[in-house]
């Protein structure tokens, strides 16, 4: 009896850690497989719009596009910026890929202003993420 109590035990256990780790959170297999896609899928759709020498700027999407190009993460580090402009001065394309409101865009518009920048020509890439062209602010 002892044996079927621990048999028992022992296959639920495991039918709950498969539960867990293949199927049912953010973070099991399943799910991490599915957001891998969205990135390929994402990268993809970006790559048809930009030259494959441009720059990307993002807060968190990093992952989508490295390294087929460059990104930059620091998206307000100041020294950073600074040289943004002379990059677009250099012509080398950069971009700006985020996720962030519409609100939070033009907040940020306002940040960049002060070091020559501007965001222009706004696509959407997926759900609520948007790719802007970075300008020279004259």
């Amino acid at each position: 009896m002892k044996f079927f109590f621990i048999a028992a035990i022992s296959i639920a256990s495991g039918y709950i850690s498969f539960q867990i780790v293949w199927l049912k959170t953010d973070e099991s297999f399943m799910a991490t497989q599915e957001r891998i896609q969205e990135y390929y899928i994402k990268r993809e759709i970006v790559s048809k719009i930009i030259p494959d020498d441009s720059i990307i700027m993002t807060e968190r999407s990093d992952k989508i596009f490295f390294p087929r190009y460059e990104v930059i993460t620091q998206t307000t580090n100041e020294k950073i910026l600074s040289n943004i402009k002379k990059i677009i001065s250099n012509d080398t394309p950069v971009y700006y890929y985020t996720f962030l409101s519409d609100n939070d865009v033009e907040k940020y518009q306002g940040f960049i202003k002060d070091f020559g920048l501007r965001l222009d020509a706004k696509e959407k890439i997926f759900g609520n993420e948007y790719l802007y062209r970075v300008g020279l602010n004259f």
